[in-house]
């Protein structure tokens, strides 16, 4: 079927979519028994097949947003419990099942079409109030629930999301990646009753994309009579109103219309078909059916046999009339085809079209070439997961109304990049969003008058884009044009770029988008003002939402730069006089420096004491890749600096920057693959992978609702590898490609994705030596592309320290770059694992509130065994720096081991409230403990003494945190300590201990002047793990 119009290819809302539980890491990556491509993941229960791109679970987790899985085709999207295809309402935490802004309604499924959006006066929380005078609100609405089969046998039993944990056994779930197929399968044992062999199956069709499959596989254990309901559940259809429903043809159907829109139409059509007889039952009132007027279900009667295996399958028709002209007659022809079809060829034709949309070469993959298998490493497993998951869960996901189902920055920004590169037919469907609001962001400048720009002359050509849209693209309260974050609309525009890059398309690039091109240059050049002899842009906001309302946002101001710069460009090739105004501006606007500090300031006016909502000034050095007057040298200091101001509170959509950026500009140490683990590692939950907005998801314990799934938080992730690693840049200015690689030595190797460059297809392939780039004659002429035919024999030019030339039929091969060795004889640095632990600067290691126990273990390069060596350890706490600490050291990760040193933590820099606003490079408070008992000036003797020490394990163990001067043990409150970086560092007999420990004061960043053991993160203790469990209601399936 032909993708209609607009809506059906769109990726929606940028952040569409508990308590962080974390297993022990020693345990992801473990292979199964005798299954070679199956890896046991740190989430309890849950197991990664690498060949077969399949999650599993065993471990059922009923009422709980986190472990509700979906299925979408770009067109439709729905959530389903845990349990089965069904719809599901969270249950509580610390009595709150709230979700987030701006709705803040209740935790609980969801199902859609693209582009269904309402519209209505306002909505529960807004950016600018007083803007919902002039313009209503437009947020996604939802469809009846359409995938529930509920096994029924009257009375209060019948298999839901509601079914007690008490009556399921042998419990499995499967997300199939590759195939894009869900599945359960179970025993269900009810009351007084046969017990049931159950599974279920379903898709959304990939190819046929008003389509829907869903199948249950039954049989019992005794001769039984069931009735089997065909629901489509109303609860679901939020912010709609009601329209026809009732049985036609022995299909249920229901419509509704979204709040505000009677002329929009959403229907949704289902037809059940058993392969035994049954007979019909019409339309039923039961609890599961659903109290919402749009709510229906009827039935099938089944006389099952002991032992005999009945399938029912449940065909699904959905349209819209944003697609469709008669949306009900599309969604009954959609059920009537689908039948014809049959679920099994069906199901052929979805996974053989998934394969084309989402081929095994689009996917960055960590194995051994050789022989398939991934490293050694937990990490590595994880990173493999996700290399897989982030392409699946944001390419389609249309399956939660988080964020009001509005698109923002983080489409381009952040969902964008890491897609078009590898699929830029997918990643058009942003461009496509973009270019069906490009009039009303037009007519959005009429609107100036609602700002502080009331007084300000507009060009006509100027356009501008609202922070938040949804259906009409306008200015609202929820996403103001003026005044707030204008970066959105240079955002854009380097997302159009970044696809013209990849494409090659560049006549579709003239016609389309460079009109948006030249229309934000134009807002940009309109909203300068001229301040002597620079060019300022006042009361704004940078990405840094925390510091709303300032001037001259550094991320702002280089991308203005940036925008007028490349339009320019784009003016030359397209035979277009440049406009000279433009270039005074690009090399004259006002980017706030601190010069002692030698950092760019977030904006002007700023001070030391910031706490930073994500990341915002570092963002100049990547995506922006901005140079002007900024060097390496420069970027390094700011990301240094702006780490350590970084906010717990934050969302996911920070560190996957840091890891990209610190990959490209420092000199040495570990905090690239740091930033990259710190990305996803803490955000991502069980069992799907799926990321969560924040670090923690209990509302009591962060005061905030985190959207879910997060997919900007994906959309970052999927761009460490080949931006980071690779050191992919996509410039529009040079016609030539340009690549940085540097694998760090954590991983062994890395077959990247297959990318594009001017429309023809790059692999590469990084070891710890070298990396290797080829032109695949294999992969051509891809969906999306208009490969330029300058390159058809001709070599791409590759810029990476030198020029080389990437021919058809040559592979360069590069050196990768090497780590630097130790300045000091006798000491080196090897294999760091953890940036927090080899990065003054950050990210810290976010620990628990100030009364509970957190650990962090290393495992040790070489078992610590030396009579009469001298073993000392370093701590630095970054923020917030623990009461009390123990050290302990072991040969597993089971034991706690024996504790060798405890007490007080005494700090080097005592907080001071007078010098908190000044702006400094980053300095940690740092505690030295000597294990072996020497009180020299700056240890802490509370070691065992000379004593031979056996270990392959140390565990770093701290409680409380120093939150001022005046709390004590008995008086600690906070959120607990941070740690930046914690060594355990040996020294041979008759090594001066005091030149090492001035040796790591006067480091910042750079691990090359102690030994450095590997570092293996636990992120938080088991007991940790099991509170947070008792603390959501976890049920665990028998």
């Amino acid at each position: 079927m032909q993708v209609p119009k607009l809506w059906t290819s769109l990726l929606s809302a940028t952040a569409l979519s508990g308590l962080v539980t974390y297993g022990t890491a020693q345990t992801l990556g473990r292979r199964q028994n005798g299954v070679s491509d199956v890896y046991d993941t740190r989430f309890d229960g849950t197991t990664w097949n690498n060949a077969n791109w399949q999650l599993s679970t065993t471990t059922l987790d009923q009422g709980h947003y986190q472990a509700r899985a979906s299925i979408a085709n770009g067109y439709i999207g729905i959530n389903v419990a845990s349990l089965g295809p069904f719809f599901e309402v969270d249950e509580p935490v610390d009595g709150d099942n709230v979700a987030g802004w701006p709705l803040t309604d209740r935790r609980q499924s969801f199902a859609t079409i693209a582009g269904f959006w309402d519209s209505q006066p306002d909505t529960n929380g807004t950016n600018f109030p007083w803007l919902s005078q002039y313009g209503w609100e437009s947020v996604i609405s939802g469809v009846p629930h359409w995938s529930g089969i509920v096994v029924d046998l009257g009375d209060d039993a019948y298999l839901d999301a509601t079914t007690n944990a008490s009556q399921i056994q042998d419990f499995t779930s499967s997300l199939d990646m590759k195939r894009g197929l869900l599945s359960w399968a179970f025993t269900w044992s009810p009351p007084d009753s046969p017990s049931f062999n159950i599974s279920y199956e379903m898709f959304a069709h990939k190819l046929e994309i008003n389509k829907a499959f869903v199948q249950l596989n039954i049989s019992a254990s005794e001769d039984a009579n069931v009735t089997v309901a065909n629901v489509l559940n109303g609860d679901c259809a939020l912010r709609t109103q009601p329209g026809d429903k009732g049985i036609d043809d022995d299909m249920v159907y229901s419509s509704v219309h979204p709040d505000g829109l009677m002329n929009v139409t959403g229907s949704v059509f289902a037809k059940m078909i058993s392969t035994t007889n049954s007979s019909k039952q019409e339309e039923l009132d039961r609890p599961y059916v659903g109290g919402n007027q749009s709510s229906i279900a009827a039935g099938l009667q089944l006389s099952l046999r002991a032992g005999v295996p009945v399938t029912v399958t449940k065909y699904v028709g959905i349209a819209s009339s944003d697609a469709f002209q008669d949306p009900q007659a599309e969604a009954k022809n959609a059920v009537l085809s689908a039948i014809n079809t049959g679920y099994a060829d069906a199901l052929a034709s979805h996974v053989s079209e998934w394969a084309e949309v989402l081929p095994e070469h689009s996917v960055d993959d960590f194995s051994d070439p050789t022989n398939g298998s991934l490293p050694d490493d937990p990490y590595a497993v994880e990173s493999a997961i996700l290399a897989v998951a982030n392409l699946f869960d944001f390419r389609w996901r249309l399956a939660s109304d988080a964020y009001a189902g509005g698109i923002f920055w983080d489409a381009e920004t952040w969902m964008q990049p890491g897609l078009v590169a590898s699929s830029p037919y997918a990643a058009r469907g942003i461009s496509n969003y973009r270019m069906e609001h490009y009039e009303q962001a037009q007519k959005n400048i009429e609107t100036a008058y609602q700002s502080s720009r009331n007084e300000t002359t507009f060009s006509s050509d100027a356009a501008i884009f609202p922070w938040i849209s949804a259906r009409p693209g306008n200015c609202t309260a929820m996403g103001p044009c003026w005044d707030y974050e204008y970066h959105i609309n240079g955002d854009i525009a380097q997302a159009l770029v970044n696809e013209w890059i990849v494409s090659g398309d560049t006549d579709f690039f003239r016609e389309n988008y460079f009109p948006i091109q030249n229309s934000v240059a134009v807002l940009y050049s309109d909203l300068l003002e001229k301040n002597g002899s620079e060019y300022s842009l006042t009361n704004m906001t940078d990405p840094d939402e925390f510091a709303a309302n300032v001037d001259n946002g550094g991320f702002t101001m280089a991308l203005i730069a940036n925008q007028l710069t490349y339009t320019n460009f784009f003016r030359s090739l397209f035979n277009e006089t440049p406009n000279e105004t433009w270039i005074e501006q690009a090399e004259n606007v006002l980017i706030s420096r601190d010069q002692e500090a030698d950092i760019i300031l977030e904006y002007t006016g700023m001070n030391g004491s910031i706490d930073v909502k994500q990341a915002d000034v570092v963002l100049i050095t990547y995506p922006a890749s901005y140079t002007d007057n900024y060097t390496d040298t420069q970027s390094l200091s700011d990301l240094d600096y702006y780490a350590a101001k970084q906010s717990q509170n934050g969302p996911a959509m920070t560190y996957a920057i840091f890891s990209i950026v610190a990959n490209q500009v420092s000199p040495s140490g570990c905090s690239a693959y740091t930033y990259d683990l710190y990305s996803h590692h803490p955000y991502v939950r069980a069992p799907w992978f799926q990321f969560s907005e924040q670090l923690v998801d209990a509302y009591s314990v962060t005061g905030y609702h985190p959207a879910f799934p997060f997919l900007t938080g994906h959309g970052g992730a999927n761009q460490v590898v080949l931006f980071g690693y690779l050191g992919l840049r996509l410039l529009p200015t040079s016609w030539a490609l340009h690549v940085n690689p540097s694998l760090p030595p954590q991983i062994p190797q890395v077959r990247y994705r297959t990318f594009y460059w001017h429309g023809w297809p790059i692999s590469a392939f990084s070891n710890q030596t070298h990396t290797t780039l080829s032109r695949p004659s294999n992969i051509v002429n891809a969906s999306g592309t208009a490969p330029n035919s300058t390159y058809t024999e001709a070599a791409i030019p590759v810029v990476v320290a030198r020029l080389v030339r990437l021919t058809p039929q040559r592979t360069p091969c590069l050196p990768m770059a090497q780590l630097l060795s130790s300045q000091i004889d006798n000491i080196t640095s090897t294999k760091p694992r953890l940036a927090m632990f080899c990065n003054a600067s950050g990210p810290s290691m976010p620990l628990r509130t100030s009364h509970l126990a957190n650990s962090l273990r290393l495992l040790l390069m070489a078992p610590l065994a030396r009579r009469g060596s001298h073993v000392r350890q370093q701590d630095r706490f970054a923020h917030s720096a623990s009461y009390n600490f123990s050290v302990a050291m072991s040969n597993d990760t089971s034991s706690s081991g024996t504790v060798i040193a405890s007490g007080h933590v005494n700090i080097s820099i005592p907080f001071s409230e007078i010098d908190s606003a000044a702006i400094t490079a980053p300095m940690s408070n740092t505690t030295f403990v000597d294990f072996m008992g020497n009180n020299t000036a700056d240890l802490v003797p509370v070691g065992l003494g000379p004593e031979i020490l056996t270990a392959e394990y140390a565990t770093l163990t701290i409680w409380g945190s120093l939150y001022n001067s005046s709390y004590t043990a008995a008086n600690m409150s906070g959120d607990g300590a941070t740690v930046a970086e914690w060594e355990v560092i040996v020294l041979e007999d008759g090594e001066d201990a005091s030149l090492v420990a001035r040796g790591i004061e006067s480091r910042v960043g750079k691990p090359s002047k102690m030994q450095v053991y590997e570092r293996e993160m636990l992120g938080m203790a088991a007991r940790e793990e099991k509170a947070t469990r008792r603390r959501r209601g976890f049920r665990t399936a028998s």
